[in-house]
């Protein structure tokens, strides 16, 4: 039946040559994007879920980098404490040589100068053991954020110290070396200087090796968001291949057959052919 106020058969070739062309703009918007959902139209929960997973990303990132400047913190105060005990040491090394009877008066008054010397140097470095213009060796309490959340789980707090000689060598300041009595005094107050002070630092490689755990942690949470979130948001190149391709070819059939469609009313003139 031939009609010539509405071609049907146009019509239906247009309809489908408009879906085969949303079809190819999106399948080759997901390509050039690299990504399965662009907009929340796309896929509204999809884009929900997804959204959440690229903050929780974000945040582990950072958490991240936040507990690689911890490890550096320590391993800055580390460094400090390491000077400070090679100092206790040779302190202990000095009162030894001073509490015996063979040193004089004299080679007590030189021992002392020395004394003093590695005393004030202890102190300079407690104070000056600085990270990011926070001093590290006095008793500073740090607080930090491990986490991709608010709650305390997510955060780890650490005080470092203090190591400075009013409390690691609490009285050996104070002490002269000057004669044998009180070199033989001093020794022990030393010898618990060198424990105080492994204490700390055993603290603090304990926190370290805390840290470093939680960075593998960290990244093992990443590797599995970033993949969930792929698998939600990211396009996947074969289908959406195989998908152009098909809207390509409907496009061009299409194209085709509404050109055809448009000659069908023409042939009712023949009907006016005597």
């Amino acid at each position: 039946m031939f009609r010539i106020n509405h071609n049907m058969t146009a019509m239906n070739a247009r309809r489908h040559l408009g879906a085969a062309d949303i079809d190819t703009r999106r399948s080759t918007e997901r390509l050039s994007s690299g990504l399965r959902i662009n907009r929340a139209a796309d896929d509204a929960a999809g884009l929900f879920v997804s959204e959440q997973m690229r903050a929780k990303i974000k945040g582990l990132e950072q958490a991240n980098r936040n507990v690689q400047s911890a490890i550096s913190l320590f391993q800055t105060a580390e460094g400090g404490m390491e000077q400070i005990a090679s100092m206790l040491i040779r302190l202990k090394e000095l009162a030894i040589a001073s509490a015996d009877g063979t040193f004089t008066d004299v080679s007590r008054g030189g021992v002392q100068l020395e004394v003093a010397a590695l005393l004030e140097e202890i102190d300079r470095i407690s104070t000056t053991t600085t990270f990011n213009g926070q001093s590290l060796l006095e008793g500073t309490v740090f607080t930090f954020q491990v986490g991709d959340e608010g709650s305390a789980d997510n955060r780890i707090n650490i005080t470092i110290g203090p190591v400075t000689t009013g409390v690691i060598l609490e009285g050996v300041s104070s002490v002269d070396f000057a004669n044998q009595v009180s070199a033989i005094q001093v020794i022990t107050s030393i010898e618990l200087g060198v424990v105080s002070l492994a204490s700390v630092r055993t603290q603090v490689g304990a926190a370290q090796n805390r840290l470093e755990r939680t960075v593998s942690n960290i990244q093992v949470q990443l590797e599995n968001t970033q993949n969930a979130e792929s698998v939600i948001r990211d396009a996947d190149f074969a289908s959406e291949v195989a998908s152009l391709t098909r809207a390509l070819i409907l496009v061009q059939s299409g194209t085709s057959v509404l050109q055809q469609a448009n000659l069908l009313p023409q042939n009712a003139l023949s009907l006016l052919q005597f």
